[in-house]
């Protein structure tokens, strides 16, 4: 069974007439039992990983399984697609790239990625501290607040790849503080006079980087956070592990007898997720 045959079933459903929460309905269990099967290693790759879904996208029809979505409507990337994106905008000297870059291998949120600062980047352990949001209401109005969606902080794994672009993107930061005479700033995410990004401020450039970068779908910086949690089941991951790297919804004495282990979790779980992204 391949990607191709998964796709047609689903374009065979789409074809029936059946809708899109119907078809994700049939497709949930088949996708389980591939990443089972892949997990156990009863077969080499798992054909679920790809497979393009209809759903609805802000009120417009859903696109047709089988037919090019329409931008917006994938939910995530593929392996490939991640390494053919940020290889180009790691070619172009994006000043965005190490934010994508990171977005890609934490599963981190994107309010959680504008409130970032350099102080919550530990070297040391290799791990970064994640426990607040930066966000914009309804008015337009942006400020920060501690806590994140569940309102628990954690820590994320930073593996030597994101630990190399990272430290890149703080002495480029430096480099151009230094040239415009001012302190370089403390967001590790921000904008050439060291102000952090605005919520929203990042939708369009992301979107008009993966047409560059020649990628027929185009997902959110959202997507990138789907992205995260796809590869890292197709690559076998723990459940439990998955959701303490990115922060979804566990059992509270769970996260509190994680938070306290030693970092040699972390660092296990940082070579999981380099050696996964990393796979030829």
């Amino acid at each position: 069974m391949t990607r191709e045959d998964l796709q047609a079933f689903v374009a065979y459903l789409f074809g029936k007439g059946l809708k899109p929460k119907s078809i994700q309905g049939y497709m949930k269990p088949l996708q389980a039992s591939c990443r089972r099967a892949y997990t156990d290693g009863l077969i080499a790759r798992n054909p679920s990983i790809g497979i393009k879904l209809p759903m609805v996208v802000r009120g417009t029809a859903p696109s047709g399984a089988g037919v090019a979505a329409s931008e917006g409507t994938a939910p995530s990337h593929t392996l490939e697609e991640v390494r053919q994106l940020l290889d180009y905008t790691a070619s172009i000297n994006w000043d965005r790239h190490a934010l994508i870059f990171t977005a890609y291998y934490t599963g981190m949120r994107g309010e959680e990625l504008l409130a970032l600062r350099w102080d919550d980047v530990l070297w040391e352990h290799r791990a970064i501290k994640v426990h607040r949001v930066r966000v914009r209401t309804a008015a337009g109005e942006v400020y920060e607040r501690e806590g994140t969606k569940t309102s628990e902080g954690r820590l994320v794994p930073m593996e030597p790849k994101l630990m190399e672009v990272l430290t890149a993107e703080r002495e480029r930061q430096q480099r151009n503080a230094a040239l415009l005479g001012i302190e370089a700033g403390e967001y590790v995410f921000a904008q050439n006079d060291g102000t952090p990004w605005r919520p929203g401020s990042r939708r369009e450039p992301f979107k008009t980087v993966q047409r560059k970068a020649g990628l027929a779908n185009i997902i959110s910086l959202h997507g990138t956070r789907h992205t995260f949690r796809s590869l890292m089941h197709e690559g076998g991951m723990a459940e439990c592990d998955i959701g303490m790297i990115g922060g979804w919804k566990q059992d509270g004495v769970m996260n509190r007898v994680y938070l306290h282990l030693s970092g040699g979790w972390l660092r296990r779980l940082g070579e999981m997720v380099e050696g996964i992204l990393s796979k030829k």
